[in-house]
């Protein structure tokens, strides 16, 4: 007789407990290989305040990549693996990663994903009117994203690809959609519920306020995708192809191929009849979906 999983039949709050004491237990492991690692590679200390505020340096860019590879690793990936392993046999595929793929749906997903840019920078837009005046300065954050992503060579653009599109949207996806929207919807029995918990906890998560009304819309959408289709390859294509757009479009701003203004597509005084048809096929490739 093969052994149970530990925590197959715990209850799901001392599931979450030890779901969230791996994720602790992992990134205090990963960032202490990260500090002699970056030190090595890089020659920055990690443990001095201002290691990492040079962003005309190019190690200092290169080390915050590599540290966010970490993170997102030590943070997210490993404890969603170790996890699966505690709550189910293997052949239960707890983190829905298996299962045919049907590729009409996985179409109708890539339209979802490039009809919603529009609409969530219109979202961003409207989040930017909010007094956020009481809330920690983001300037920082945005500084880096703009230092990081404003690359002109493709091999920056292919690494940026990478760490910032290809790793958030596997590792978020198998946290966010595989394994804590599953607890909110076996708490509440109420998918709908689950869906606009589970994305508010993935835009709080960020920790990104001005950020956080699109974030919020872009966590229901990959979760409503993820429970129509059973399947986190369908979410995880949704969210790489968001990201890969803002990593994309960054990339041909800094080469000089289109203008700054296609970052905020959908929020110029001239574009608001596009955003009303982006919005319009979302809708419908939305309904499709489902």
């Amino acid at each position: 007789m093969r052994k149970e999983p530990y925590l197959k039949k715990q209850h799901p709050g001392i599931q979450l407990f030890a779901l969230f004491g791996v994720m602790f237990v992992s990134l205090i492991i990963f960032n202490m290989l990260a500090i002699p690692l970056i030190q090595n590679l890089y020659g920055i200390d990690l443990m001095a305040e201002t290691a990492l505020d040079d962003l005309k340096d190019k190690n200092v860019l290169s080390a915050r990549r590599l540290l966010a590879f970490l993170i997102q690793a030590g943070f997210f990936l490993l404890p969603c693996l170790i996890f699966a392993q505690l709550v189910s046999y293997r052949e239960e595929n707890y983190l829905r990663t298996q299962g045919k793929i049907d590729w009409k749906n996985m179409v109708l997903v890539f339209f979802i994903s490039i009809f919603s840019i529009p609409v969530i920078n219109f979202l961003a837009f409207l989040n930017a009117q909010i007094d956020l005046s009481s809330f920690p300065s983001t300037e920082a954050e945005d500084n880096f994203q703009i230092a990081i992503l404003s690359v002109e060579n493709f091999q920056g653009f292919s690494i940026n690809l990478f760490v910032f599109a290809v790793m958030p949207a596997l590792v978020e996806e198998l946290f966010f959609r595989s394994v804590l929207l599953r607890f909110f919807f076996r708490s509440s029995k109420n998918m709908h519920l689950a869906v606009i918990t589970g994305g508010a906890i993935f835009a709080f998560m960020h920790f990104r306020p001005d950020q956080f009304i699109p974030m919020t819309a872009m966590g229901i959408l990959y979760g409503y995708i993820f429970f129509r289709t059973g399947n986190i390859w369908y979410s995880i294509t949704a969210h790489f192809l968001n990201n890969a757009s803002a990593v994309t479009f960054h990339y041909l701003t800094a080469t000089g191929h289109a203008d700054e203004s296609i970052l905020t597509y959908g929020t110029g005084e001239n574009e608001t009849i596009p955003l009303v048809i982006s919005f319009l096929l979302l809708t419908g490739s939305v309904i499709l979906l489902f």
